[in-house]
């Protein structure tokens, strides 16, 4: 009789190191895939603060040259000004 019982803690010990076997391997799936994900993650935040420093970058360069037209459209318009009356002092030819 007690030959059964040790067959039966055999047979169940068996069972469980193959479970374990499976846990483990599921487990390590998991860490890989989890490793994987970290190293996605990581090259889109990456790849996101690059885009949003070039956003950042072409929307100050578009202030910059925004502000330098409206300064010479300025210009422009204040030199124009000044020399419209002097237009019909000009000889014509």
């Amino acid at each position: 009789m007690q030959h059964r019982g040790f067959v039966s803690v055999k047979i169940q010990v068996q069972q469980l190191q193959s479970e374990m076997d499976t846990v483990d391997g599921d487990l390590e799936k998991m860490t890989e895939q989890k490793l994987k994900n970290r190293a996605d993650l990581l090259a889109r935040q990456q790849k996101t603060k690059y885009y949003q420093k070039v956003k950042y970058t072409s929307i100050s360069i578009a202030h910059f040259y925004a502000k330098r037209l409206k300064c010479a459209q300025t210009w422009i318009t204040q030199f124009y000004l000044q020399i419209t009356p002097c237009l019909p002092l000009l000889p014509s030819r």
